[in-house]
């Protein structure tokens, strides 16, 4: 018996990214280096150093390097506020980096 087809949830098309990020963790304020994995209008998923002491419901700051996707180049370079949504621990066993999901701030 196969399962029904997964509801997108999304709102934004993502769409794959490898850039560099400044990423300022709010709640020590201390800035770790990041790497964006991949990005939309509404947010983004990149990795972090296992060090981070990052959790679901906190705010972080970033600045996103360049940016390609002509309907996203408006956050190349810019402060972005955003909301970590989720933390995936499994790329810390297969890559030695925690995958995290943000969710940016409404401007």
């Amino acid at each position: 018996m196969s399962q029904p087809p997964t509801t997108e949830r999304r709102r934004h098309r993502r769409v794959p990214l490898s850039a560099g990020v400044e990423f300022r963790h709010g709640p020590t304020r201390r800035d770790f280096p990041a790497r964006s994995v991949d990005l939309s209008a509404g947010g983004m998923l990149m990795y972090v150093p296992a060090t981070v002491p990052v959790r679901v419901g906190q705010d972080v700051h970033l600045r996103i390097g360049r940016v390609e996707p002509d309907e996203l180049a408006h956050l190349s370079g810019r402060a972005v506020d955003a909301r970590v949504v989720r933390v995936e621990r499994g790329a810390l066993i297969a890559r030695g980096h925690l995958a995290i999901a943000l969710e940016f701030a409404a401007a």
